[in-house]
């Protein structure tokens, strides 16, 4: 995958071995939010990311409205694709206004794991905590903030994976893409007691 950040012409990839394709920090991290629209191509290998995988903008400034929906990138995921996280604290996370299109089919689904199941194999069928998950932030109505907030902008809400993303707004219509034939392995790490 490949994308060219805004006001640049300098194209920005990943790095391909012939058989997977590795994204380190410089790609796409927590700091380093996509903030175009990105395809990840279909590719036989695995697709290994070495950092979070973040789509969008996070807004946490009381004051500052949100991305509405379709403001923010897309994240586009080929089918039959198996996108890899190294560490166990990474984790995929949409931000609000953002979308991902991961729209899979029963004969090619798209698969989010960890290395230690798609790269080294050692991971068990019942093993969890390999890496964070996935993370969908909206701006649908939530019970954390009052209708003044909303209206004032200040409805945002700290979600689970270590409050590094937050949800919130007042558009119950809004959708943030499609996860069609997806299959989530091996997730669920511990940040903190209690947030997975």
């Amino acid at each position: 995958a490949s994308y060219t950040p805004p006001n640049s012409n300098q194209l920005v990839q990943g790095s391909f071995d012939g058989t997977n394709c590795v994204y380190g920090s410089s790609f796409v991290g927590k700091t380093n939010p996509l903030l175009v629209n990105v395809t990840i191509p279909f590719i036989s290998g695995k697709h290994i990311f070495q950092d979070s995988l973040f789509v969008g903008q996070d807004v946490s400034i009381n004051g500052q409205a949100a991305p509405a929906a379709g403001t923010g990138p897309t994240l586009t995921i080929a089918a039959g694709n198996t996108l890899v996280f190294q560490d166990a604290a990474d984790y995929v996370a949409v931000n609000r206004g953002s979308s991902i299109i991961a729209d899979g089919s029963p004969t090619a689904p798209i698969t989010f794991t960890s290395f230690t199941d798609a790269i080294s194999g050692t991971a068990g069928a019942n093993d969890v905590q390999q890496w964070g998950g996935i993370i969908i932030n909206g701006n649908g109505i939530t019970n954390n903030c009052s209708d003044a907030e909303r209206t004032g902008n200040q409805c945002h809400v700290a979600a689970e994976g270590g409050g590094e993303t937050h949800y919130g707004g007042s558009n119950n219509a809004e959708s943030s893409g499609t996860l069609r034939y997806v299959i989530v392995k091996h997730t669920g790490f511990e940040v903190a007691p209690g947030d997975e």
